[in-house]
């Protein structure tokens, strides 16, 4: 195979990774299982896979963690990383201030500085940098961080050259191959998908658990590598595709991908006789593992999501956000590429003022409500569940609005996507999966039983709220059914009936589920505080409530992230979806000064629904959209509508559409 130039079509070519694992060490050795000579040539299309390294042998290796903080750092590599957090993040991020040192410093100036930064103050970058013990209790620390996603995979790199961090994977040994081909075809590309798999099994030994393997995938570019995945680890590892590229269509001259895998062992295994391990000694002596890595190709017509999304940035809504969190001038790094600013929407007059109201579907409502919201309006939808379950327009103390044109306006906005025969909104792409949320909360008809027991817990929850009339269902977030709750979304009915096969997920046909990707969702506390008036409400822009939603300020007992299939909106998904102009404003504020009707996730008519994250008012706190346009905190006893969020695998083909409303984006899974 190694002369020929092959495309695979729904074949496999593998190699197999193999350790065995001791009390003080793990060998790992390699062995090739076969060669695929199935093959398609079609003039100057084909996709050729190569092995470039022989094995891996790792010797007297124990688990480790990917990531430590470098114990041998001085003041020069501390103020390096103060000025890289404030080129990277300006004067203040997550909690933290800029450090600005005196050019000049006599000596009894440094021991002045000196005391000063021992001392109780502000957290500052410096602090950080030389992870002072003091803002650790705060877990304002940089492995945390990692851990949480708080920092991005630039900053880690950054880090590690700057020489905070040390990275203990790259001194590893590695697999190699290369994908190389040629594709001069005018529409259709070459997808190829790089596997895990298990291995054959072992007389006599016990495979240790998919959870506790690492994987770091990076391509080889010149001399440096660029991290593909890093620190990943799987709870089922097979058939699990890791990665997906193609050969692009129209592509004149062969290019060529290198590729290293990395392999170890989870650092927070547990390995002792005691009854917190996850192995006695005696089971992790009699471990193994045995991991293939298999390449397959499609010839196919489509194309990548994420890449087809990441070309049209600048326009039909998407923009590309930088690790500050603010709009990309082109001259930073880029965090995530996001939707923003209104989609289909109608306007509506009061005589001397418009109102552009966000509208789903094509059919505008014939009137709408203007109600005075502490500085400014907000316009509700007079077809909206707002006004079945509360009051009239006149009753809320609004005033009505009259249609001024029986035709909805498209402002362009092209996020729209044929998810599970539904109408779903992408929010953005994020390391290269694609974000979306059902475009409608779940209807009535969904679910209509008043409690759901869990079917991995056992745990009885009061789920449904009966609301006469209303047009969408209305769902409690926790109150188990001896009528104790607050706001853990591990353990919320919620979660559970969003993601089990007798709640919302057993709806998904298997075609779209074949899509899901399992994601990190991250529960930090979002501020909910008092305002100098008296009122309550949420604070920070988009970025500040997006760090917020990343950090380790929790409630006691609840987690920091949850990874699983089925989650909810971020506050901060709903103030990236504004204009951008709005992305200075705190989120409370958007429904009074217009942001609400210039931002595409305000396009429902549901009274509420839910945010996933905890609000840091109270334990019970959870952060909900009201119909006004504004961010409130309801307790988890209380009932909001669900749009569901996930993530799509990086693997997502687009086969059709543009991405309107009436012609959203089809998929179809690589």
């Amino acid at each position: 195979m190694k002369d020929k130039k092959v495309l695979i079509i729904g074949v496999v070519i593998t190699v197999i990774l193999l350790f065995t694992v001791g009390i003080t060490y793990a060998a790992f050795n390699y062995n090739r299982t076969g060669t695929n000579n199935s093959q398609l040539v079609v003039g100057d299309i084909y996709m050729h896979y190569e092995e470039t390294s022989p094995a891996i042998t790792l010797n007297n290796m124990l688990p480790m963690n990917v990531y430590v903080l470098n114990t041998n750092i001085n003041e020069d590599i501390i103020l390096e990383c103060n000025e890289y957090l404030y080129d990277s993040y300006g004067e203040s991020w997550n909690g933290l201030e800029y450090y600005d040192p005196t050019p000049t410093q006599t000596a009894n100036q440094k021991s002045l500085i000196a005391k000063f930064i021992a001392a109780p103050h502000t957290p500052t970058y410096y602090d950080y940098c030389s992870n002072n013990s003091w803002i650790r209790d705060e877990d304002k620390n940089i492995l945390n961080d990692i851990s949480n996603g708080v920092l991005s995979k630039t900053d880690i790199s950054n880090l590690v050259t700057i020489g905070i961090l040390t990275d203990n994977v790259k001194d590893l040994d590695y697999f190699e191959f290369t994908i190389d081909g040629k594709n001069t075809h005018l529409k259709n590309m070459v997808l190829y998908n790089i596997q895990l798999a298990k291995g054959d099994a072992e007389n006599s030994k016990v495979r240790i658990a998919d959870k506790f393997l690492k994987f770091r995938l990076v391509e080889v570019l010149g001399e440096a590598e660029n991290i593909l995945i890093d620190n990943k680890s799987y709870e089922t590892i097979n058939n699990t595709v890791i990665y997906s590229s193609n050969i692009p269509k129209q592509t004149n001259e062969e290019i060529v991908h290198t590729y290293r895998l990395y392999m170890w062992i989870d650092g927070n295994i547990k390995v002792g006789n005691t009854s917190d391990a996850d192995y006695t000694i005696d089971e992790w002596n009699n471990l193994y593992a045995s991991i293939k890595v298999n390449v397959n190709g499609e010839y196919l017509a489509g194309e990548l999501l994420a890449e087809k999304l990441i070309s049209k940035v600048g326009t039909e809504g998407l923009v590309a956000v930088n690790t500050a969190g603010n709009l990309d001038d082109g001259s930073g790094t880029i965090r995530e590429y996001r939707y923003s600013g209104i989609g289909n929407y109608c306007t509506y007059t009061d005589g001397s003022n418009d109102y552009n109201l966000s509208v789903e579907g094509t059919t505008c409502p014939t009137t709408a409500c203007a109600m005075t919201m502490g500085s400014g309006t907000a316009i509700a939808n007079g077809n909206s569940d707002v006004f079945k379950l509360d009051a009239s327009c006149a009753e809320m103390g609004g005033t009505e609005l009259s249609l001024k044109t029986n035709e909805v306006h498209d402002s362009g906005l092209r996020n729209y996507i044929l998810f599970n025969d539904e109408l779903w909104r992408i929010v953005g792409i994020f390391d290269g999966e694609i974000k979306i949320v059902k475009d409608t909360p779940l209807t009535n008809d969904i679910y209509n039983q008043t409690t759901y027991t869990s079917t991995e817990t056992s745990l009885e929850y009061n789920l449904k709220y009966e609301v006469p009339g209303a047009k969408y269902g209305y769902y409690i977030y926790k109150e188990l059914t001896d009528n104790s709750y607050n706001n853990d979304w591990t353990t919320s009915g919620v979660k559970a009936y969003l993601n089990e096969e007798s709640g919302y997920y057993g709806t998904i046909k298997e075609g779209s589920r074949n899509l899901i990707s399992e994601t990190t969702y991250y529960l930090g506390n979002v501020a909910f505080e008092e305002n100098s008036d008296g009122s309550w409400s949420i604070q920070g822009t988009a970025s500040e409530v997006y760090n917020q939603e990343r950090s380790s300020n929790i409630w006691e007992g609840n987690q920091v992230s949850w990874t699983g299939k089925i989650g909810l909106l971020y506050p901060s998904d709903y103030g990236y979806a504004s204009n951008t102009s709005n992305w200075n404003s705190d989120i409370s504020y958007y429904y009074s000064n217009g942001g609400s009707l210039n931002n595409w996730l305000s396009n429902t008519e549901a009274a509420n629904f839910w945010f996933l994250s905890p609000s840091s008012h109270d334990s019970d706190g959870v952060l909900s959209w009201r119909g006004i346009g504004d961010v409130y905190d309801f307790s988890a006893y209380r009932y909001g509508s669900l749009r569901p969020t996930l993530n799509l695998k990086s693997t997502a083909i687009v086969t059709s559409g543009d991405g309107s409303y009436n012609n959203p984006y089809v998929l179809k899974e690589s």
